[in-house]
């Protein structure tokens, strides 16, 4: 039987082709990454949770007017994007995201740094520095990086062109470079 591979990443799933590809069938594979980059976006869990109901809200209502379904992932991405953008990226609701806080609230296994035998967390500089990047670069880093979206989706998401996407990546990881070398320094590393 032949099948459709509907989403790349952790929640692959094969539907046989020809069987309807239902909203809730489609959201279960990408919910909890979604819900991750909700929170990303927003760094306060209840702001999360409201642009997370909002975007999906949106989602269900427009599920109908999705010709292709295998893009499914990326169209979602996009409208919990532009959702935050006109919702609450225009009231500048945004804040740094606290270390102590768990970025992927009830899955450990998507933490962005493994812990080492001492207790202390890898990368947790990279984390600081990540997060006091602006917006911009912050989002474009977390959809190729974390959500290993392609430039070419990245652009659809963020509604901007291929080029714009691969100026910000460019530009985000130079000042990202820029910041963690001079606190290397500083440490004396």
């Amino acid at each position: 039987m032949r099948s459709l591979l509907l989403i790349r990443g952790e929640n692959k799933k094969d539907v046989p082709l020809g069987e309807e590809l239902s909203f809730e069938v489609l959201l279960s594979q990408v919910l909890e990454r979604l819900w991750s980059f909700a929170y990303k976006l927003t760094s306060q869990q209840i702001q999360a949770e409201d642009l997370f109901q909002e975007g999906v809200l949106k989602a269900f209502q427009a599920f109908g007017v999705l010709q292709d379904k295998g893009k499914f992932r990326s169209w979602i991405f996009q409208i919990l994007h532009r959702t935050w953008i006109s919702t609450y990226r225009k009231k500048a609701h945004f804040l740094d995201i606290p270390l102590n806080e768990d970025l992927f609230i009830n899955n450990n296994s998507w933490d962005l740094f493994p812990w080492d035998e001492n207790g202390e967390k890898f990368g947790e500089e990279v984390e600081v520095q990540l997060n006091s990047l602006v917006p911009e670069f912050r989002e474009v880093i977390w959809l190729k990086y974390v959500e290993d979206f392609n430039y070419q989706e990245i652009a659809k998401i963020l509604n901007v062109s291929e080029g714009t996407v691969a100026s910000r990546l460019f530009r985000a990881k130079e000042l990202l470079k820029e910041k963690l070398m001079t606190h290397a320094k500083e440490k004396g590393w």
